[in-house]
């Protein structure tokens, strides 16, 4: 499979690390403002990456599984509805504290889309389609029609499929990363190869299967 590709990111130092002479223990702040903890998800994201590109797919995964408690307070999905975080504050009649910006709205929402979606392909490097799905799942409510790479997930799902056999889905997600991709992705053209040869495979099992029962 290609290697992510994320722009790299320039965020401004997350955390600060203070070290008392006493005991020479370090002890580390974490972002508290909207701000800083969408910068300290940018930073893992980054960090994400780098792992994914040295193949450590699965503390890969860990540092992606970590960016959406960092960011889902903050993004809405594609219904504009609030998420977890928010409609459990509104039911119990609490403060949410300061709202985001609507650009930092629409960067956390790209930061979860990315979690997830990025997430879903360590997985399947991983040999682990029940996880990649999961997490591409959760990644679709998040993508935009025009995002550059949100096709991405949807190449993730096909590949998740033919893990599992399903010949029926692994066509519909790669007819999705057809539609939103334009069909220049080699990998994509080898998964539509691989899915065909598996649908010529079934047929004729089942041709020879029915033709036995009538000899």
């Amino acid at each position: 499979m290609a290697s992510l590709t994320e722009p790299d990111s320039s965020s401004s130092s997350t955390t600060t690390t203070t070290t008392t002479s006493s005991t020479s223990k370090s002890k580390t702040t974490y972002p508290t403002t909207i701000a800083g903890k969408i910068a300290f998800a940018t930073n893992l994201r980054t960090q994400g990456k780098e792992l994914y590109v040295a193949k450590k797919y699965s503390k890969a995964a860990r540092l992606y599984a970590q960016i959406p408690s960092w960011v889902s307070p903050f993004a809405k999905d594609n219904t504009g509805q609030p998420n977890q975080a928010e409609a459990m504050t509104e039911m119990m009649g609490g403060d949410a504290g300061p709202a985001a910006t609507q650009s930092e709205q629409i960067e956390a929402k790209d930061l979860l889309r990315i979690a997830h979606q990025n997430r879903a392909m360590c997985y399947v490097k991983l040999k682990k389609p029940d996880k990649a799905l999961a997490s591409c799942s959760k990644a679709l409510p998040f993508v935009e029609e025009s995002s550059a790479d949100g096709w991405k997930i949807h190449r993730a799902q096909a590949e998740s499929y033919i893990m599992r056999k399903d010949i029926d889905n692994a066509k519909a997600a790669i007819d999705n990363v057809l539609r939103l991709q334009g069909g220049t992705d080699k990998r994509t053209t080898m998964l539509l190869n691989h899915v065909d040869k598996m649908q010529a495979a079934y047929e004729k099992k089942e041709r020879k299967k029915y033709a036995g029962m009538f000899n």
